[in-house]
């Protein structure tokens, strides 16, 4: 059985997650916003989700904010 310490102390991350939550978020939505002009330029289509089941949007359908 291992009695190591893990290598990530949860409470530190859970801490850094919370005092950078913001920045976070921005970064994610970039990331995101990034991807779907991709996909758009790419003409590949997204899979949501809507209701519970996943719905195709086709790449002239994709809404991007072209300020990533």
């Amino acid at each position: 059985m291992r009695t190591e310490k893990p290598i990530i102390d949860l409470k530190t991350t859970k801490k850094l997650f919370v005092e950078h939550r913001e920045t976070i978020r921005e970064v994610f939505r970039r990331a995101v916003a990034q991807a779907l002009l991709e996909h758009k330029r790419a003409g590949n289509r997204i899979a949501v989700s809507e209701n519970g089941e996943v719905v195709w949007i086709e790449p002239e359908q994709i809404q991007t904010n072209r300020n990533v």
